[in-house]
């Protein structure tokens, strides 16, 4: 079964996260992800999330978004399939109520 967090406990971890640790993947394309972006989250779209693999790591969690969560909960079953630990933002960047960045920051 996959992991969910919502938006507001996802702020609440990032604000915690003294050493950076937490790393956000947003699974929407890059115009999606140009348009307003969490702080540091890495733009891997879902169709490109095959050619990536190999760049996650077994140890590590990843905190997978989108834009309402449909995107993000297939990518966390293909990710969780291969092995990767991932938790999937309940109603992702819509729910969005925190700081985010606008542009390619990639």
């Amino acid at each position: 079964m996959i992991e969910q967090i919502s938006t507001t406990d996802l702020e609440n971890l990032i604000n915690k996260d003294k050493d950076d640790s937490l790393i956000i993947v947003d699974v929407r394309e890059p115009y999606e992800y140009e348009e307003g972006h969490i702080a540091d989250s890495v733009n891997i779209p879902l169709n490109q999330l095959p050619l990536a693999l190999e760049s996650f790591e077994e140890d590590q969690n990843y905190y997978i978004i989108c834009h309402l969560g449909q995107r993000s909960m297939h990518a966390c079953n293909y990710l969780a399939a291969n092995d990767i630990k991932t938790t999937n933002v309940i109603g992702g960047m819509e729910a969005w109520t925190g700081d985010i960045e606008i542009g390619n920051e990639y």
